[in-house]
C-alpha cells in the first residue's frame, strides 16, 4: 500500500502477490493491482484488476454528481458516496456499513464488532493490535495498531490465511486524516 496526497486528495497504490506453493511448485497464484482515489474522505476513483489463479475480475468506480458509480465483474450501478473499499489501509473505514469489493466491484453490507486484542505477526516482528470482526455479506478479521492496519485474516478453504502490509507504523493513517 502506497500513498500520497495532493490537498484533500489522496491516491492509494495498492498491490497483492499471493504465491501458495507445494514441494516449489506453484500450486495457486492471485494478484491484484488496485488503484484508488479519495477525495475529503469519500471515493472517487477506482480501477482494479484481479488474477485469482487464471479467473479474472475488475473493479471500476467513479463519482459521478451526488453519485458513485461501480462497473465491475460482478456488479454495476449505483454505490452510496460514503462507501468503503475492501483495502482496508484506513481504520475509518470501519465506521462504514457499505464497502465496495475491490476485486469484482460487488457492494458489502457489512457490521462491525471489536473483537478484542490480539498480536499479529509483521515483517518487522509481532505487533499488538485491535481486533475487529467484518462480518455480513463479506467476513474478514481485521487488525489495527493503533488507527494503523497492520493485518487481515479470513477463510481460505477451510484455513485461516492473514496477509499483513510490508511495515506497520505511522504512514496511512496521518495521510488520510490530513486530506479530510
Amino acid at each position: 500500500v502506497a500513498l500520497s496526497r495532493s490537498g484533500d486528495e489522496i491516491q492509494a497504490a495498492i498491490e497483492i502477490e499471493i504465491k501458495v506453493k507445494v514441494f516449489g511448485i506453484t500450486a495457486y497464484r492471485y494478484e491484484m493491482t488496485n488503484r484508488e482515489t479519495w477525495r475529503a474522505g469519500r471515493l472517487v476513483g477506482l480501477d482494479s484488476t484481479v488474477n485469482d489463479d487464471g479467473d479474472k475480475a475488475f473493479a471500476r468506480a467513479k463519482a459521478e454528481g451526488d453519485q458513485l458509480i461501480v462497473d465491475g465483474s460482478g456488479y454495476q450501478g449505483a454505490a452510496p458516496v460514503d462507501a468503503a473499499t475492501t483495502s482496508y489501509w484506513s481504520s475509518d473505514f470501519l465506521k462504514r456499513p457499505v464497502w465496495i469489493s475491490t476485486q469484482t466491484g460487488m457492494l458489502q453490507a457489512v457490521t462491525v464488532s471489536n473483537a478484542g486484542r490480539a498480536s499479529v505477526a509483521s515483517a518487522s516482528g509481532e505487533v499488538q493490535a485491535e481486533k475487529w470482526a467484518v462480518r455480513g455479506d463479506f467476513e474478514v478479521d481485521l487488525f489495527y495498531a493503533g488507527r494503523e492496519w497492520a493485518a487481515v485474516a479470513f477463510d481460505a478453504g477451510g484455513e485461516t490465511a492473514t496477509y499483513a502490509p510490508d511495515a506497520v507504523g505511522p504512514t496511512l493513517q496521518p495521510v488520510w486524516d490530513a486530506a479530510k
